[in-house]
């Protein structure tokens, strides 16, 4: 296996930031969850869900549900 600097550097920020929440991958989503709500809230962003058109229904194709 070769050694690739941009993946080692890529692995080594994101320990960084792990150890920022010991570790814990429950603070961490979180502390995620948190930036998410203050940036929608902010209305300076927009984001992809948001974007998205309603499922288009299809002539002639059975409901499953």
């Amino acid at each position: 296996m070769t050694n690739d600097p941009l993946i080692d550097e890529i692995r080594q920020i994101r320990h960084e930031i792990s150890a920022e929440f010991q570790h814990d991958t429950q603070k961490m989503y979180a502390y995620y969850q948190q930036v998410e709500k203050e940036l929608r809230a902010s209305n300076q962003y927009s984001f992809f869900e948001d974007q998205i058109a309603p499922f288009p229904k299809f002539i002639g194709v059975q409901d499953l549900s």
